[in-house]
């Protein structure tokens, strides 16, 4: 059994760099008040799509 999640973890840091820019980008089209906490929303959010995605696609 492998137990090594690299592949996971980098699949969640893309993701998480994509959800947050795209994120910022649309924040500068439609501005609001409370930035932070949309980016730390949709950054906890995107990790753990991507890194969960990638563990069960990859699951045999």
């Amino acid at each position: 059994m492998d137990f090594s999640y690299q592949e996971e973890l980098i699949s969640g840091v893309v993701s998480t760099v994509i959800g947050v820019a795209a994120t910022y980008g649309v924040s500068l089209a439609i501005p609001t008040n409370d930035l932070t906490w949309a980016l730390t929303a949709v950054g906890f959010a995107s990790f753990f799509s991507g890194f969960f995605g990638s563990y069960y696609s990859n699951k045999e």
